[in-house]
């Protein structure tokens, strides 16, 4: 199966994008839209993409190969930690655990179950996801506000 591309237009807010992409690259399992290019780095103000399997972060070599494999927790530490920077904050405050753990911080405080932040993040394992959750019911559960 080839990649598939397909022109659509997308709105947002008072601009249109009457050459946006949608499509399906089959080698990475990924649907994905593409719309607004920077006129001067094609860089795409808008870029959405979603998985159907395996994981999000993947080791690209230099002839642009897309492995199946995750890449390694500190290659994905360290890419957070540049991105933080070339974002202009302080790579220090970030981690990828922090994101991990911030995502069940913000499921929980939006009243999304333990359950269903887990099937989304891939957790395995209850214990370490439902620390996180639990915190944060904690912190802005019922109880909490009696205080």
């Amino acid at each position: 199966m080839s990649l598939s591309r397909y022109t659509v237009t997308v709105k947002a807010d008072d601009d249109t994008d009457e050459n946006a992409v949608i499509g399906y690259d089959p080698p990475l399992r990924t649907f994905f839209l593409q719309a607004f290019p920077d006129e001067q780095t094609d860089q795409y103000a808008l870029w959405f993409g979603t998985l159907l399997s395996g994981s999000v972060f993947r080791k690209i070599d230099r002839w642009g190969n897309v492995s199946q494999r995750a890449l390694e927790p500190a290659a994905v530490n360290a890419t957070v930690k540049k991105r933080a920077e070339m974002a202009g904050l302080e790579p220090t405050d970030l981690s990828a655990h922090g994101l991990r753990s911030g995502y069940f911080t913000e499921a929980a405080n939006r009243g999304i179950s333990l359950p269903e932040a887990m099937e989304q993040s891939r957790h395995r394992s209850f214990q370490p996801a439902s620390s996180y959750h639990n915190n944060a019911t904690t912190r802005s559960g019922r109880a909490a506000r009696l205080l």
